[in-house]
């Protein structure tokens, strides 16, 4: 999609602040999101793009399933269920 940029590269805007956050990866701009640390109409800009969009206008970054993933790997959640030991009395 036209203005969508470097995966790399992305920065953005927050309330009150005068200077934006960033480089980050495109995953932690989608991790923020799906953690509602930042919301649709967060400002978001990356090299290449004429001007700064709201992350309701760049779909890439709206995708957050596998960021999901990512973190539930990370944290050592896995889709199989495990069945706990429990202590005997």
């Amino acid at each position: 999609m036209p203005g969508e940029s470097n995966e790399d590269c992305w920065y953005y805007a927050r309330p009150n602040q005068t200077e934006p956050v960033g480089p980050i990866h495109a995953d932690e701009i989608r991790f923020l999101y799906a953690t509602n640390q930042i919301v649709r109409r967060t400002l978001v800009w990356s090299p290449g793009m004429p001007e700064w969009k709201t992350l309701g206008d760049i779909s890439s970054l709206q995708q957050t399933d596998r960021v999901k993933k990512l973190r539930l790997g990370f944290l050592g959640i896995h889709a199989k269920p495990v069945r706990l030991q429990t202590p005997e009395s």
